[in-house]
């Protein structure tokens, strides 16, 4: 026989009761970051949370399914984020995590350290160019460094959202060609994040730089 007692109403409260004590749990560290990457791109994560402890480098870590391996990389910490960059040249095709461990941080009301880990993929194709810082805090003007990973000269266009900053609007790079893009900050900057795009070939990389206007 069927209990009268239990209604739908009933469920559906119940459920948002559940959803609503499970969920800090589930979301106490944000990650954005793609789930795949072309070989020689520059990986980004950002990672958002209520952090007691800073992230470092040496709080991360990458692995190729459950084995470490070296990688050049860094972390930058933008207002209360923390983002974190990879420069994934030379690693092939596969499935790769990037963890951060030995960080506490708030799960709903406790203090936990349990590892953060995201895992995404590398694909067979190559990037069209990659970027070096993939995240930066500008305290004055600055420079960013890109690279063709193709065996064709390509041109890069260069775009930015801030008035404050100057510099060119497209980079010519031959097969395999290093170079750096200065950029200038303005007397008048104000203080904030700005991102300055980068593409070619419909191959993109958004770079979050935050202005410091006060060292400016």
């Amino acid at each position: 026989m069927r209990d009268s007692n239990f209604t739908p109403l009933k469920i559906i409260l119940s459920l948002t009761l559940f959803l609503f004590f499970i969920f800090p749990l589930i979301s106490a560290v944000e990650v954005s970051m793609d789930s795949s990457f072309s070989q020689g791109e520059t990986m980004l994560a950002k990672f958002s949370g209520n952090f007691i402890d800073q992230i470092t480098r040496e709080n991360v870590f990458f692995y190729r399914g459950h084995v470490q391996i070296p990688i050049v990389y860094d972390v930058v910490k933008i207002a209360d984020e923390f983002y974190v960059y990879a420069l994934l040249i030379g690693k092939t095709k596969g499935n790769y995590s990037v963890s951060v461990e030995g960080v506490r941080y708030m799960k709903a009301t406790q203090i936990v350290d349990d590892d953060i880990i995201s895992n995404f993929t590398i694909s067979n194709e190559t990037a069209i160019f990659s970027v070096n810082p993939g995240a930066l805090v500008a305290e004055g003007d600055f420079s960013v460094g890109l690279q063709n990973l193709q065996d064709r000269k390509i041109t890069i266009s260069i775009n930015d959202d801030s008035p404050s900053i100057d510099s060119q609007t497209s980079l010519e790079l031959k097969s395999g060609e290093k170079k750096n893009v200065f950029f200038n900050v303005g007397e008048n900057a104000v203080k904030g994040i700005v991102n300055i795009d980068f593409s070619s070939e419909g191959f993109s990389y958004s770079l979050p730089v935050y202005l410091d206007a006060n060292k400016t």
